[in-house]
């Protein structure tokens, strides 16, 4: 409750967070990486190295607190991620690049994970080309890169929207992204669209075994049946195009038990 206190005490209305320093200082690997092609200069598994690697990954499993000259901003761990290792495709100038930032997407991440640990779920209506979907994807790479036994689902009403032509382009862009260019090498089994593990296979003592995380990222369609693969506990449910979702009434009324068993939330 202390922690929840804290983040409130700053949650304001768009316009209001007065980013001055904030971008500049959130969003600082991402420049040194566009400007440099690479992260950290320093010796391949060196102590500074992993020392590095280290420090990154815990601010992308606990975010972190910036203060400024004026204002204190907490930054969530996925949206930390984001702005900093997970570049999307800019379809206006045809490149990837990281994310241009608003105070909208920064409001968004907070009120998310604020509903989230009152126990609350989100829904969110938001206007085109904002990055949404990337950023909500980001959330689900940033728990199977990190987290243990994690389970995730992505749902969608039609197919399209969470295959090769729909999200899940999007989070191979990002798996890619990452096993290229950062010191957290992933490797999935099975690795395929609509279903992700985080393993993989060794030999040990004569036998075949898994190693990794094991979290589990499912892709889901209910156009057959509305409560189809929303079963069971899950850490995020996250429904893309949830407007266009004639059931979802049913789907969130079948999946609202797991979650609150995972503890987890859904995002429409």
């Amino acid at each position: 409750q202390e922690f929840i206190d804290f983040l409130e005490s700053f949650f304001k209305y768009v316009g209001e967070y007065n980013f001055d320093e904030f971008y500049l200082i959130v969003s600082e690997l991402s420049k040194i990486f566009e400007q440099l092609g690479y992260y950290c200069d320093v010796p391949k598994m060196s102590k500074d190295f992993i020392d590095y690697w280290e420090r990154e990954k815990d601010k992308c499993r606990n975010g972190l607190i910036i203060r400024g000259y004026k204002e204190t901003w907490y930054v969530t761990r996925e949206y930390y991620m984001w702005v900093n290792f997970l570049p999307i495709y800019q379809k206006d100038i045809k490149i990837s690049k990281f994310a241009r930032l608003f105070d909208g997407q920064y409001h968004a991440a907070l009120y998310e994970y604020i509903g989230e640990l009152k126990g609350y779920h989100a829904v969110m209506v938001k206007r085109r080309q904002y990055a949404m979907s990337y950023y909500h994807m980001a959330k689900l790479i940033n728990q199977i890169w990190f987290e243990e036994n994690v389970t995730l689902k992505l749902v969608a009403y039609l197919e399209a929207y969470i295959r090769l032509e729909g999200s899940w382009a999007f989070l191979n862009e990002y798996r890619d992204f990452l096993n290229s260019h950062t010191a957290w090498g992933r490797p999935f089994d099975p690795d395929n669209v609509g279903r992700w593990q985080q393993r993989i296979k060794s030999t040990v003592n004569g036998r075949d075994v898994y190693r990794g995380n094991k979290g589990r990222l499912l892709g889901i369609t209910t156009q057959q049946s509305a409560v189809k693969g929303v079963g069971g506990a899950a850490r995020y449910i996250i429904v893309e195009e949830s407007g266009v979702n004639p059931t979802l009434d049913k789907t969130y009324g079948y999946a609202k038990p797991g979650l609150e068993f995972g503890p987890g939330n859904i995002t429409g």
